[in-house]
């Protein structure tokens, strides 16, 4: 459901470089998305940076004093300037169309609500230790789940997925394709996992299939990304899976799904 109506400050309050006023059809509800420069921390060694937070206010757009000093609904940050007005819009339309995850879940609590008792509770960790952000992991599971099921692409779910989501997407004709072969013929037997995966590192995943066995065994010690359990039952090799992740964020200097990360066009 689109916004009622919304404002943005042309002279924004509290020294910051946005600030915008949205309202719901809910009678009485608004929320205020600020944009603000944050100084850096020496003593916490937290750099500095631009940050877009989430939070309800008045129809005038003052927050409420009981709730100000509470967490945002939603926070999200940036390293430049530029970046951070480009992000303030996207986050006022997201808004406004209803498609902002307000105060989101914890990753166990989101990703179980998705994959269920399938879902190992070290993916939990993974996501977690990359710092990966939740609404362009969403947008990518969103892309994912439409082509699995048939549904094929549309134009506004490609433009809101991340670049190498994107290109995974367009390489995939069925649900079929995916565990069969094509250009995503290595990730077969990856079904119960290759949801979170590919939706959360999608650039490892096409950086994976470029690699040869080889190379992947010298990383790790190992080419094998799937082992068995004390169990007998197949599952993630989540050591080398780890040490994967790390080679490729050292290559390339960060994931595409990392919060605060420039998204590649």
């Amino acid at each position: 459901m689109r916004a009622r109506w919304i404002h943005d400050d042309p002279q924004p309050r509290h020294g910051s470089i946005g600030y915008t006023v949205v309202a719901t059809w809910v009678p009485g509800k608004y929320y205020a998305v600020m944009t603000s420069f944050v100084e850096a921390d020496v003593h916490f060694d937290v750099p500095a940076s631009f940050v877009t937070t989430v939070r309800p206010c008045t129809k005038s757009g003052f927050e409420r004093p009981e709730e100000f000093l509470e967490d945002p609904l939603y926070e999200r940050e940036y390293g430049d300037e530029e970046e951070a007005r480009r992000g303030h819009k996207e986050v006022v339309e997201l808004l406004a169309h209803g498609e902002l995850l307000l105060g989101a879940p914890d990753w166990e609590t989101f990703l179980g609500g998705v994959f269920g008792d399938k879902l190992d509770r070290r993916v939990c960790d993974f996501f977690t230790a990359d710092n990966l952000d939740q609404l362009r992991v969403t947008r990518n599971l969103a892309l994912l789940t439409r082509v699995c099921v048939g549904e094929g692409i549309r134009a506004r779910d490609a433009k809101l997925a991340t670049r190498s989501m994107g290109l995974l997407a367009a390489s995939m004709l069925s649900a079929n394709e995916l565990h069969k072969g094509g250009q995503l013929e290595r990730f077969a037997g990856w079904e119960r996992f290759a949801g979170w995966f590919l939706a959360a590192y999608p650039d490892v995943a096409m950086w994976l299939q470029l690699k040869k066995r080889s190379e992947l065994e010298g990383m790790t010690g190992t080419k094998d990304l799937m082992m068995q359990d004390a169990d007998g039952n197949v599952v993630f090799n989540f050591p080398s899976l780890r040490r994967f992740i790390d080679a490729y964020k050292q290559e390339a200097g960060s994931l595409e799904t990392a919060r605060g990360t420039r998204r590649r066009g």
